[in-house]
């Protein structure tokens, strides 16, 4: 997250996914998080330097699956106190202040602050 934009989703190959579940490829739609002509340019020039996240699929039959996506380990849950993925992906801050979020992962919680488009590991609070 601190090489790429966050709110997208970096996956080049969701046509071929849509079409192995049995559907037409003419009938594929990109569900985007971020709609602007940025974030989709910005989607499709990186996401083959992005790292697939490392999963596991049953097989598929039929335009349906009847057994969960089974994810390894390595996954980081990012918590947002706004759902607002435009300035997410932009790193804007909000008008009261710095654009913030959590990383979950299996080692504990990370407060994450947006710095100038940045992301950088907040510090702790300190009382005097």
């Amino acid at each position: 997250m601190k090489k790429r934009r966050l709110g997208l989703k970096y996956n080049e190959k969701w046509a071929d996914v849509f079409a192995a579940f049995g559907h037409k490829r003419d009938h594929a739609k990109l569900e985007i998080f971020v709609q602007t002509p940025e974030a989709v340019a910005v989607d499709w020039r990186d996401a083959h330097l992005v790292k697939p996240l490392q999963a596991t699929m049953p097989e598929i039959a039929t335009k349906s699956i009847g057994e969960p996506i089974r994810v390894k380990s390595g996954v980081v849950a990012i918590v947002l106190p706004k759902a607002d993925f435009k300035r997410l992906f932009r790193g804007e801050e909000f008008g009261w202040g710095a654009m913030y979020l959590y990383m979950v992962t299996e080692k504990g919680i990370t407060q994450l602050e947006s710095k100038n488009g940045h992301w950088a590991v907040k510090p702790p609070l300190q009382f005097k």
